[in-house]
């Protein structure tokens, strides 16, 4: 375990490095273009992308803890977070009830770095 003062250093370094940086707009247009698979992604790879996010297990109350359960229970959401740091991001879609459409969001939070991080 890295002590907080050296971790620090490594979120500043990583801030600063423009190389591995998103915004949740580009994100969310990058989810999609893969929804409407207009990404230079095979069927296959789509739906094993898809698949992975409709099984990710974690971020419970990021997504999926601000939606109602009956969302929850018919599959209809599929996500993936990620975190470093103080960062905690959530990306993925949502089905809407009724086949009203398919929504694709983005959740970029940046904090301080909480225990173990």
């Amino acid at each position: 375990v890295l002590p907080l003062c050296s971790l620090q250093d490594i979120d500043a370094a990583y801030d600063a490095d423009p190389r591995d940086q998103t915004t949740p707009a580009d994100m969310t247009r990058l989810l999609q273009l893969i929804w409407t698979r207009q990404v230079q992604l095979s069927e296959a790879s789509t739906q094993v992308l898809l698949e992975i996010m409709a099984g990710c297990r974690t971020g419970k109350a990021r997504i999926p803890g601000r939606l109602p359960e009956h969302l929850l229970q018919t599959g209809s959401v599929m996500h993936k977070t990620g975190s470093l740091g103080g960062r905690s991001n959530n990306v993925g879609f949502i089905r809407l009830p009724d086949e009203r459409g398919t929504l694709a969001i983005a959740v970029y939070v940046k904090g301080a770095p909480g225990r173990g991080q």
